[in-house]
């Protein structure tokens, strides 16, 4: 059984996942598999197959839902998210999974470097007491002395049984808040996030986050259901006045519309209530020492995931 899965979705532009795995190829940890699940859009034309596991899902799937078969497929107790057009340099993971496998930290986060050097430490943990940093978008640490509660999507290193119990990402979500709502679920849990500022990955992008309307909205809802704000519309119209006197109208207007959405509130709060079922007693390290003395043992058959 390999220690480390390393899971890359992909959709659509191959030149992003040919450099994502050329890196990868070049700078492969010992015992590890390489996981590429795609939506039917691409052919290996390289012939990596006996390098690569390859897994087809459908074309409609998006990055989260590729994510999520890549976690089933895996054979690792420790699994790390790398999205096409991330590359990796010599002994890029080493550090991470020892702090992950050699400790009761249910995740690790790496520093992400984008084209114009501008570097994330993951999710911000002042997220889960002060709403304010998600209502101005500031969702990522941008120091590695800054707290943090999970990786962000780029990349990523994960306890995988912690994974499953999660529920994985959420495949309704926008993806640039979909790493926001696992690290709010991790952090409300108490389950450990460290960041290993020493693990640097470089991603093809302009900048780490670019919030569209529906993040926004999205953002507005996580914390909603996480307690941290009032839902409803009193609070609604209150946002909404307060960004347009700060000139924040597009932004005020999609918070607004987020803290009115009660089914996403709702469906963030089922899955909590599942998450917290899956670490009962009054420990969750004890949960996650169980997690990690009784790691997953191969199992060909999920290869089909």
């Amino acid at each position: 059984m390999p220690r480390l899965s390393i899971i890359v979705p992909h959709r659509h532009e191959d030149s992003r996942l040919e450099a994502t795995l050329l890196s990868l190829l070049e700078n492969r940890p010992d015992d590890s598999e390489i996981i590429v699940v795609h939506d039917g859009s691409y052919s290996d034309p390289y012939h990596l197959v006996d390098e690569v596991i390859f897994i087809e899902e459908e074309r409609s799937s998006n990055t989260l839902k590729l994510l999520n078969a890549g976690v089933m497929a895996a054979c690792s107790p420790a699994v790390c998210v790398l999205l096409d057009g991330a590359t990796v340099t010599d002994a890029w993971s080493e550090a991470a999974l020892s702090t992950l496998l050699e400790s009761e930290t249910a995740a690790v986060a790496v520093a992400v470097q984008t084209s114009r050097g501008q570097t994330s430490h993951g999710i911000d943990a002042r997220l889960l007491n002060r709403p304010s940093f998600a209502q101005a978008g500031r969702v990522e640490v941008s120091s590695p002395r800054t707290e943090c509660i999970g990786p962000v999507l780029a990349c990523g290193f994960y306890r995988r049984k912690v994974l499953l119990a999660l529920g994985g990402w959420n495949e309704d979500l926008d993806e640039q808040a979909a790493d926001v709502e696992l690290a709010l679920a991790l952090g409300s849990l108490g389950l450990a996030c460290q960041c290993d500022a020493s693990t640097l990955v470089s991603i093809n992008a302009a900048q780490s986050r670019k919030l569209t309307s529906p993040a926004w909205k999205q953002l507005a809802s996580l914390v909603a259901a996480h307690g941290l704000v009032t839902p409803g519309w009193g609070n609604s119209l209150k946002s909404l006045l307060g960004g347009c006197l700060q000139g924040r109208l597009f932004t005020a207007a999609s918070w607004a519309a987020g803290l009115r959405d009660a089914s996403t509130i709702r469906r963030t709060q089922l899955r909590m209530n599942h998450a917290r079922q899956q670490f009962p007693g009054d420990s969750v390290q004890q949960s996650l020492r169980i997690h990690r003395e009784h790691s997953s043992s191969a199992n060909p058959s999920r290869r089909a995931a």
